[in-house]
């Protein structure tokens, strides 16, 4: 099989077999980190040279190192923020921690009742936006 390339890591996709219940049982206490008893004829299982053996890749390992990609990407992608049409023109607005911060702010200015909130889309001066549009914009 041809690896896949991850933002750190680089493995062969598992292959899925249908075993049976016996087989099961035995593969079972490896799902809670409990070595699996070799039998004495099984061929002694051989670290490839591109391995690090004191690095030991286990299922969690994968699992986390995928997770925390997964996490990076979400993160990434929140933070480049979103397009709207507000009247006839698109504006971009980011939504970094500091953005999301400002953004309560202003709806929270929308709940006291302001008609007049100063704020700015990326790479724009700041104006004037009425309560329907931070709404529209928070939404």
């Amino acid at each position: 099989m041809k690896p896949i390339l991850t933002q750190k890591y680089s493995y062969t996709p598992a292959v899925i077999l249908k075993i049976t219940a016996d087989e099961y049982d035995i593969l079972k206490p490896a799902s809670e980190n409990t070595p699996i008893p070799i039998e004495e004829d099984e061929e002694e299982i051989v670290i490839p040279a591109n391995v690090d053996p004191a690095e030991e890749i286990t299922i969690n390992f994968v699992r986390e190192a995928k997770i925390k990609e997964m996490s990076n990407t979400c993160n990434k992608t929140i933070e480049a923020g979103f397009d709207i049409k507000l009247g006839e023109e698109i504006h971009h607005f980011s939504l970094t921690v500091p953005d999301q911060l400002n953004l309560i702010s202003l709806s929270s200015m929308v709940a006291q009742g302001i008609q007049q909130i100063p704020y700015h889309a990326d790479g724009e001066l700041c104006k004037f936006y009425t309560p329907a549009e931070i709404n529209a914009i928070v939404n």
